[in-house]
């Protein structure tokens, strides 16, 4: 009986082992590319939008991570996207500001190396904002990036003309629904860019925001097994990923890249997304 208990118990400890180290080493640098398709009606180009999208990717500072952050970049110009969009959350969590300056070269060099037709469109974070928003800000534009905090963008692709909305992250920051939207066309196709998924409640009593890209919850970062729910208190139902409704309004949440404080990831892998905007319904792409 003590030999059964002992075996049990030695058994329980490997499994515990193995899982802490899959958990910490493996599968934080497990990088999935998500590849969904979403119709939107009012895209009418025969040639698909091709959009990546990056968040939470807190790296910045890099101490020792620059591997894996051309390992990102990598993959990411790998997908010969139109547009790349950045969800905020650049920087590792608990950075002092003295470490700001040196977040915002390194993520400037990073932005430098994302290549795309149409360019690279960022807005800020809750984390960027409390450890130097302006640095990154600034750091991004001087490498090529348009910041998108309250405002938008018209570009033109496909012989198509789509615009990017940006608000900055809805706790820390101040969401100006009037200027983000206020050069909008409602009858072109719109992607709402913003850190929190939250953001759409403030913005929907202006009418149409079209599909709205998010990050923020990384999913959890810790998922039950053969399951979409998450083992991660305070987040709402439709945070655990992919895409999903407030109301009647559609909204993709990406798991994102890094982690939060601790960089654990269990059945929820770091995600760079692949959007492809169609004419059909929405879908995984295969």
């Amino acid at each position: 009986m003590r030999r059964a208990l002992v075996l049990v118990v030695a058994i329980v400890a490997l499994i515990v082992l193995v899982a802490a180290v899959y958990g910490f080493f493996v599968e934080p640098r497990r990088l999935v590319v998500e590849r969904v398709r979403y119709d939107m009606p009012m895209w009418r180009s025969p040639e698909n939008l091709r959009i990546v999208v990056l968040s939470d990717l807190h790296l910045f500072p890099m101490n020792g991570d620059a591997r894996w952050g051309d390992r990102i970049v990598q993959t990411t110009n790998s997908l010969e996207p139109d547009i790349i969009l950045l969800a905020g959350d650049y920087v590792r969590v608990g950075i002092d500001s003295f470490s700001s300056p040196q977040a915002a070269g390194e993520f400037g060099t990073f932005v430098s190396k994302l290549k795309s037709r149409c360019g690279v469109f960022i807005v800020s974070g809750n984390h960027d904002l409390t450890y130097g928003w302006r640095y990154l800000a600034d750091a991004a534009e001087s490498a090529g990036a348009v910041s998108l905090d309250n405002t938008s963008r018209l570009i033109r692709i496909h012989d198509q003309d789509v615009q990017i909305v940006g608000v900055p992250e809805c706790e820390l920051g101040e969401i100006d629904v009037a200027r983000a939207f206020s050069n909008v066309d409602r009858t072109l196709p719109i992607i709402f860019l913003t850190h929190r998924g939250e953001a759409v409640y403030k913005c929907l009593c202006t009418g149409n925001i079209g599909l709205t890209v998010c990050g923020h919850t990384h999913g959890g970062q810790v998922r039950i097994p053969w399951s979409r729910r998450i083992m991660a208190p305070g987040i709402a139902s439709w945070g655990y990923g992919g895409f999903a409704s407030i109301g009647k309004h559609d909204i993709y949440v990406t798991r994102g890249i890094g982690g939060h404080r601790l960089d654990l990831r269990m059945f929820c892998p770091p995600e760079i997304t692949l959007l492809e905007v169609t004419g059909g319904k929405y879908d995984e792409a295969g």
